[in-house]
């Protein structure tokens, strides 16, 4: 039912969404983005920031999964093995024998053509004492930040994760430090990159939504005077704990997402889930694909997505998606891949306008979210609950499973006399790139190859077929003239999506060809 809604509301809303806005300065816009997040190199880190052993993963993940249509990996670090200390932070010179070792890993994904998320892992900490509060000053972390940037300053598809799941904490403070790192990543001379916000509370999408990690809000940008490169790093698990630690899904997030999105429109900002997923398991073959086609379909707000995880884990690890060979699990082939935006599986929808969703509850109680690895990374210390947020004293644990389900409702068509014919009425076509034909294939539909239960869905995975392409040509000509990031996302997909309300493709009563 919830995606015949959304469905209706992208068509109906189709003539009156506002076109998206040029930039106010010359700049790469960010594709939409799924992919893994590729474990291991920060292995042996706790959720107190101390260490123990990592063990890096074999780069040819990277090609298997480039090839399935992931087109951004995720790569942890730890702070103590890039500086080759557990003692010294002043991070004045990193050690080049990891720094080779992880930058082997950057540079095979850069190699696909995909973006790489720097991610430090390190919780808000070293050695349990937190950044900028007891621990670590702001100029160390601002240090550790300028040397890698350098290392990178001229690699446009580097996302700098400024830190993974910092909590426990007083954000406030926090978010000078953050703003510490940001001015130094930019005085390095890297300055055409994104930048992931962390939030407290372990990034938890619910807590970002309640407003816990606001001060964030704040961290400006020396580059960019709209923060369009600041963007929002939240963490989203499944399973009845939110805590990653259970193969099984109880929720599809498909709530806690909606809640995210309403804040991210309310404050003019977008987010990468860069931590989500789920066991092996028929419930989150469903509900962590249900959560996925959210995120893909809300890419007004959604930058996109990077499932945890694959990388260097053992083979029984709950939450794993390392391939076996160039093999699949059923988890990666069912619920991931389909809105992956290289995939030729894609069941992507098209963007629904986020400021239509409603705001969140502000009584909203909130769990931490953290994930156990496997092999030297898995945390037996128990977890020490945030109590910096709103609802402190619940949010451990406290989230009911959400009874939202997103089901499909196949209807069969009206389509006899169209056998062979395009269903895709849209010419338009930026750059010379044409949104993909949309064939009739008894009572489903094709597109590139993909079956669609209805007309919309398909008219709606050409649309954004077609857009993802032109931003990727936008980006390859330096975003100028007609072809540019903005009327990829702006003018042409309103215009496709406006053609496809014009087909016919919903009655309110059924869909027809």
């Amino acid at each position: 039912m919830l995606a015949n809604i959304l469905f209706s509301v992208i068509v109906l809303l189709a003539m009156s969404v506002a076109a998206a806005p040029a930039p106010p300065l010359a700049k790469r816009g960010l594709p939409r983005m799924g992919g893994v997040n590729l474990a291991g190199c920060e292995f042996g880190m706790d959720i107190y920031g101390t260490t123990s052993s990592f063990i890096c993963p074999d780069a040819k993940q990277i090609t298997h999964f480039a090839k399935s249509g992931v087109n951004i990996f995720r790569i942890p670090f730890g702070w103590q093995y890039l500086v080759g200390s557990t003692s010294d932070f002043s991070s004045k010179t990193l050690d080049p024998s990891y720094l080779g070792t992880l930058d082997a890993l950057v540079q095979a994904a850069l190699g696909t053509g995909s973006y790489v998320m720097l991610d430090l892992h390190n919780y808000g900490r070293w050695n349990n004492k937190i950044i900028g509060q007891g621990g670590p000053t702001n100029e160390n972390f601002a240090s550790v930040w300028s040397l890698l940037a350098k290392k990178y300053a001229t690699e446009t598809k580097i996302i700098f994760g400024i830190m993974n799941e910092p909590h426990d904490l007083n954000i406030d403070t926090f978010a000078d430090s953050v703003q510490a790192a940001v001015n130094a990543i930019r005085k390095a001379g890297a300055v055409t990159q994104a930048i992931a916000l962390p939030g407290n509370a372990f990034s938890n999408a619910d807590a970002w939504a309640a407003g816990a990690s606001d001060a964030l809000l704040r961290v400006t940008d020396p580059a960019q005077e709209d923060k369009s490169l600041l963007i929002i790093d939240a963490h989203k698990y499944l399973d009845s704990d939110n805590n990653g630690k259970n193969p099984e899904c109880a929720i599809n997030g498909v709530d806690s997402m909606t809640k995210l999105a309403s804040w991210l429109s309310k404050n003019g900002r977008k987010a990468i889930v860069s931590e989500t997923g789920g066991g092996n398991t028929a419930s989150c073959k469903t509900k962590l694909g249900e959560e996925l086609q959210f995120i893909s379909s809300h890419s007004d707000v959604f930058i996109g997505f990077a499932v945890w995880s694959a990388g260097a884990f053992a083979a029984n690890y709950e939450l794993s998606i390392v391939p076996n060979g160039d093999i699949d699990n059923e988890l990666f082939t069912a619920a991931i891949k389909p809105y992956l935006p290289g995939s030729s599986g894609g069941g992507y929808t098209n963007p629904q306008p986020s400021s239509d969703i409603k705001s969140a509850d502000p009584s909203t109680v909130i769990s931490s979210s953290i994930h156990t690895g496997g092999n030297s990374e898995t945390k037996s210390d128990p977890v020490t609950t945030d109590t910096t947020g709103p609802a402190n004293s619940q949010w451990p644990g406290n989230v009911q499973p959400s009874t939202s389900t997103l089901t499909i409702t196949k209807v069969a068509p009206i389509c006899t006399g169209f056998a062979g014919s395009n269903r895709q009425a849209f010419t338009g076509a930026l750059g010379g790139i044409v949104a993909p034909a949309v064939f009739v294939s008894g009572t489903m539909y094709t597109c590139e190859g993909t079956t669609y239960n209805s007309l919309l869905q398909a008219l709606s995975a050409s649309c954004s077929k077609q857009m993802d392409k032109c931003q990727l040509a936008a980006n390859a000509g330096g975003n100028k003239g007609e072809l540019t990031v903005s009327a990829c996302t702006g003018q042409q997909l309103q215009a496709c999506i406006s053609a496809a309300s014009v087909s016919g493709a919903w009655t309110g009563e059924g869909l027809k060809c």
